[in-house]
């Protein structure tokens, strides 16, 4: 949940809003972010880079008093865990607190002109949505009309349900035939096929 009246709310950030650095570094593992911030101090600004329903936006966040609660300014996409009652320190705090914002995030890129983030479903942190965040310009990407926001759900008819299925598909499927069918799925819920050549 988003704490009410905390930093993530009073700068813009939204549940189910997806971390993927701070300060320019990246958020690759599921505890990056919390040991991140648990070395800063409340007041201190932080730059993090969010991913939105698609979009990828910079936002500065200032980070709240953790003695009154608004140090967990994290949103959440999942039913949050009780907090400790007496926390022993401000650290302590950060540590025992745990937003499902720290659901799992990889990503990967591809020969194929694309790159994709794979982020933990929160029903289960071992299968993830796929989706796609970048399209490089003038490949077999681009050129077969793949976009930025897509969800690949299967790969020559074969369901996939994280980044190392996806690369091991892809790779097998371009060595043997050269090419590679992806299923897909818009943020409106369409479904689409795209072949892509290598």
């Amino acid at each position: 949940m988003l704490v009410d009246g905390g930093s993530a709310e009073e700068f813009g950030i939204e549940a189910r809003d997806v971390v993927l650095a701070v300060n320019d570094e990246n958020v690759n593992e599921s505890n990056e972010l919390q040991e991140k911030i648990a070395v800063m101090s409340p007041g201190e600004i932080v730059q993090l880079t969010i991913w939105r329903n698609g979009d990828q936006f910079e936002r500065n966040v200032k980070l709240g008093s953790l003695d009154s609660g608004s140090g967990s300014f994290f949103a959440s996409s999942g039913n949050p865990e009780p907090a400790p009652s007496q926390p022993e320190s401000d650290e302590e705090a950060l540590k025992d607190d745990r937003p499902s914002y720290s659901r799992g995030v990889e990503f990967g890129t591809f020969s194929l002109g694309f790159k994709v983030m794979a982020l933990s479903k929160p029903e289960d942190a071992q299968k993830f949505d796929l989706i796609i965040t970048e399209i490089q310009s003038n490949s077999e990407a681009e050129k077969r009309g793949l976009k930025e926001g897509y969800e690949i759900t299967e790969v020559n008819e074969t369901k996939v349900e994280d980044l190392e299925s996806l690369k091991d598909l892809v790779a097998q499927s371009l060595q043997r035939q050269g090419q590679v069918m992806f299923q897909i799925e818009t943020e409106d819920g369409a479904t689409g096929y795209f072949e892509l050549k290598q």
